[in-house]
């Protein structure tokens, strides 16, 4: 359909087809809009991305998936249903936990196992742990019902006494770390329930203690994993954005958009090529968007100087082997914690430097979808935490000794004979993240989530400077993670819609 009050179907031109873009892609579609989406890469998802090497695929960014809801609701959208385009298999357990002492531990949707464990671990902390677990399920009722459907664009946004009092309940006045440590007396309990604030690209020393609600999400709704890899939703996704419509082109980069009398008016392709369009969405990098693609148009509301304050996440140092042998027992996530979890958060978060003896993460994804390798084989993803770009290290000559340091370390701790099996090696660092997706410092979340860079007090989507000019992605609200990025696209799609129909930009 035509929306309400025009001639003609607006055209939206999408920069970028990460999962936020081809989500509010698909939105704008179903209102009746006629959407183009550029892609610089030859294929979608943007870090949702696939390595194809000697007969193992890899996904080589996002690997753990929760909220399925999310996707389910995404093709509902559309009129249709997720399981006929990627099919979710159900994890068991959710991941295993090694920690030095040797103790290990495995989060199941099983409680009574999980509480078992808990007992042996630190009896007195069964109940905190209970009450732990029941406070973040509060904390998840209260952002879905007042957070998780809206933008905020300033703080009359916040006007509502409701809201200001759920906020309030979400525990976002203190630290993740302060709650738990509050709460959980054994040290490697304390690990594990604060270790997630890594998932979004912060220490749990500076993200709000409205984080605990990842906790309840895994137990409420599970770990899933795509048949296929990660990279089948993206592929689902780009699917349904074909079947309702949408253009999505490859090998398309973007190297400005278009303003003209401070209205967004498309954009200009790598090649020179102009590109008219109603209305303009980045899902590119936030930083990229302004410093780069808006080139000189005057932004006042959000400067070099306001850029330069934005913290960025943190980074990862990721290798992909492929190894000739199988490892019994091996679930499809696993986490080594190192002998000093404090100290790898330091040299995150305040040192900014490369781990001296990381801990890390590890998933077999293989193990759950055997055609992800050959026969008898694994196919093998390890990440350690890395701060963001700073300070001058160069990690393209860092990476093979750091690669061999955690392939040594994951063998001692999990894997043994991992690296006389190995029959193919890849890896990818911060500086590869900078260079194949204009992330700002190679951060791969976006912006830190730090308490004053989440939930409201992210940047919203509507860029103030231009109209017409909206962003979508992991550095914009509601936030990253890929189950945020599909969110932010039904919100930003909304919210594009609204604002056509209120007069802010007219087609």
């Amino acid at each position: 359909m035509t929306p309400a009050g025009t001639g003609r179907a607006p055209h939206a031109v999408i920069v970028g087809a990460g999962l936020g873009g081809l989500a509010t892609a698909i939105h704008l579609a179903r209102a009746g809009y006629r959407v183009t989406v550029l892609e610089q890469r030859d294929a979608p998802g943007g870090k949702v991305r696939q390595l194809a090497a000697d007969g193992f695929r890899f996904d080589m960014g996002p690997t753990i998936f929760t909220m399925p809801f999310v996707l389910d609701e995404l093709f509902a959208a559309a009129g249709r249903d997720r399981r006929d385009f990627v099919e979710l298999l159900p994890l068991e357990p959710f991941y295993r936990a090694h920690f030095p002492d040797g103790f290990v531990f495995e989060l199941s949707s099983s409680l009574t196992d999980v509480l078992a464990q808990v007992r042996a671990m630190s009896p007195d902390d069964e109940p905190r742990y209970v009450e732990y677990l029941a406070r973040a399920g509060r904390i998840w009722h209260e952002v879905e019902r007042h957070f998780l459907d809206r933008l905020f664009h300033s703080w009359r946004d916040l006007a509502d006494p409701a809201l200001l009092a759920a906020g309030l309940r979400m525990d976002a006045l203190t630290s993740l770390s302060k709650r738990v440590g509050g709460r959980i007396r054994d040290p490697r309990l304390r690990q594990l329930l604060t270790y997630q604030a890594i998932y979004v690209g912060a220490s749990p020393d500076e993200v709000p203690a409205t984080y605990a609600l990842i906790s309840y999400l895994e137990l409420a709704y599970g770990v899933w994993f795509p048949k296929g890899g990660m990279y089948a939703i993206a592929t689902a996704v780009e699917r349904l954005c074909r079947e309702v419509g949408v253009e999505v082109r490859y090998g398309a980069g973007v190297e400005r958009i278009l303003v003209e009398g401070g209205r967004a008016r498309g954009v200009v392709g790598t090649d020179g090529a102009e590109l008219r369009a109603d209305v303009v969405v980045s899902n590119a990098d936030l930083h990229h968007t302004y410093a780069r693609l808006l080139g000189d148009t005057p932004r006042p509301h959000m400067s070099d100087a306001t850029l330069d304050a934005l913290e960025p996440s943190s980074s990862a140092f990721i290798v992909y082997a492929g190894v000739a042998k199988t490892f019994p027992g091996l679930p499809h996530h696993t986490i080594v914690f190192s002998d000093d979890f404090a100290r790898d958060l330091r040299e995150i978060f305040a040192d900014r430097r490369p781990l001296t003896d990381p801990s890390f993460y590890v998933c077999a994804p293989s193990v759950t979808d055997p055609e992800l390798a050959p026969p008898g084989s694994t196919a093998l993803y390890l990440l350690a935490p890395a701060p963001y770009l700073e300070g001058g290290v160069d990690w393209d000559a860092l990476a093979p000794s750091y690669a061999d340091r955690l392939l040594e370390r994951a063998e001692r701790a999990a894997l043994p004979g991992l690296r006389d099996a190995i029959t193919s090696l890849n890896w990818y660092t911060p500086a590869d993240f900078a260079r194949d997706y204009h992330c700002h410092r190679g951060s791969i979340f976006g912006l830190s989530a730090r308490a004053d860079q989440t939930a409201f007090r992210r940047p919203a989507p509507r860029v103030r400077d231009v109209s017409g000019l909206y962003l979508v992605g992991g550095s914009t609200q509601p936030g990253g993670g890929v189950p945020m990025v599909v969110l932010g696209g039904k919100l930003v799609a909304r919210l594009v819609e609204r604002d056509r129909t209120d007069g802010r930009w007219r087609a």
